[in-house]
């Protein structure tokens, strides 16, 4: 059984995050909500992303966070 957590991304996550890219890219599926994944070429950028949209919005730019959904194992105990 799982249960999920919201977590800042980090270079744990880059992996799964590329590879997500990748698969949205393959299906021709739309980035919305994707946060500006597309823009990006590696996972670095992804880190930066509040300099990335302020310089790309300008005075236009609302501050905004960005979080993972990672799933989170859970032990469960026979009783």
């Amino acid at each position: 059984m799982y249960e999920l957590q919201l977590v800042r991304p980090s270079e744990q996550y880059a992996k799964q995050v590329m590879s997500y890219k990748e698969e949205i890219l393959q299906n021709k599926n739309s980035f919305d909500g994707c946060a500006g994944l597309k823009d990006i070429k590696t996972f670095e950028e992804r880190i930066d992303l509040k300099a990335r949209l302020k310089a790309k919005y300008k005075n236009e730019y609302v501050p905004s966070e960005v979080f993972l959904a990672a799933r989170k194992k859970i032990t469960m105990l026979s009783v």
